[in-house]
């Protein structure tokens, strides 16, 4: 009597074996496109960024938190990609990796090189070497502060956030004037007066105190140098530290804060560059901005302005290291009566601010 056949057997029909094959090359196909498409969407990522900051970064409080964080996070992919490519031997998306670790470098980061110093060379006139920092108050280090004023050895030196206990050792010499107002410090080989100050106190700054947000301060002096007296401003824009602290912790009002703090720091830019412009004639602007330089507020407002760094730094030029962050919102500025041949950061000196010592040329 002959067998039945196996009732699970008869259930299950037979597996085209091409069917499996097909399976097989469509994973691995998926695979080695992987390392191409990863490449590439950092490449717009990268893009995307860029954009973001530079058309609403201080409109958007999304784009204005990405201002304000940490930028080296975005070159953490390079290596992995990298890695990649070398255990997989796919060369060719050495370009996009390419492509991206240029936005990123140069848009992303900042990095920036002495073009101007290139293309153009001093011309042994009167030069001016000037220091600028946010001290935080009682935060910085007096000895790391003294020992960087020292070696520089300047001729001006502007503070923000000042206290007394933190007054240069060297500013008090002979032959040197001081002029401390307001939390705001200017000291001066050469003798200043005329103070002006360029913010005032309205209806707007009111609510915005109300707010618990500080405002800004900038004080205008005119110095008499040999060379002919110009104006110096000292600078210190309203600080975007609780609207990011709030913002970060998840609170519902952080994006209301970070709208306002962006706001008031467009306003106080747009009214001080208003009133540099009616004074006209030679003029150094200094000091924390609490903006960076790829802030659409920092663009509009001091457009036409030399930026220091921008002309004669090399590298990243960070002057705010603190809380995982490094970016370049303190500046310094100025108009056509002066040119920058050096502009460098110093040691963080304790506030996470890093002096900048910048050399003009008359």
């Amino acid at each position: 009597m002959a067998s039945s056949p196996n009732a699970s057997s008869l259930s299950q029909p037979e597996q085209d074996p091409a069917v499996g094959v097909e399976a097989i090359i469509s994973r691995r196909g998926s695979a080695s496109r992987l390392p191409s498409m990863l490449c590439w969407a950092y490449a717009l990522a990268a893009v995307g960024i860029v954009a973001v900051m530079r058309i609403a970064g201080d409109r958007w409080w999304v784009a204005t938190l990405l201002l304000f964080s940490p930028r080296w996070i975005w070159v953490a992919p390079l290596p992995v990609l990298v890695l990649i490519v070398f255990l997989r031997r796919r060369w060719k998306l050495l370009r996009p990796i390419i492509i991206s670790g240029v936005i990123v470098l140069f848009g992303v980061m900042e990095f920036q090189l002495p073009w101007r110093q290139v293309v153009s060379h001093g011309s042994g006139k009167q030069t001016l070497r000037l220091v600028t920092c946010n001290l935080h108050n009682i935060e910085s280090d007096p000895n790391i502060l003294n020992a960087f004023v020292s070696e520089t050895n300047p001729d001006i030196i502007l503070l923000q956030d000042y206290t007394w206990q933190r007054e240069p050792l060297i500013t008090q010499q002979r032959g040197w004037h001081r002029y401390p107002y307001n939390g705001m410090y200017v000291a001066s080989r050469y003798p200043f007066g005329e103070f002006e100050n360029l913010l005032s106190v309205d209806s707007r700054a009111v609510e915005y105190e109300r707010l618990g947000l500080l405002l800004g301060n900038a004080h205008c002096y005119v110095v008499d140098m040999p060379g002919g007296p110009f104006h110096l401003i000292n600078l210190h824009l309203a600080s975007a530290h609780r609207s990011l602290a709030v913002l970060r912790q998840g609170n519902p009002f952080g994006p209301e804060l970070m709208a306002a703090n962006s706001e008031r720091r467009r306003e106080e830019s747009t009214a001080i560059s208003a009133r540099v412009s009616e004074i006209g004639g030679p003029f150094i602007i200094a000091g924390d901005f609490n903006t960076p330089d790829d802030s659409p507020i920092f663009r509009d407002a001091w457009r036409g302005l030399r930026d220091g760094f921008s002309d004669a730094g090399f590298g990243f030029g960070t002057t705010y290291a603190k809380h995982h962050t490094w970016l370049r919102i303190d500046h310094v500025l100025s108009n056509d009566g002066w040119r920058c041949i050096e502009c460098r950061t110093g040691p963080d000196v304790g506030s996470g601010h890093r002096p900048i010592i910048a050399v003009f040329e008359r």
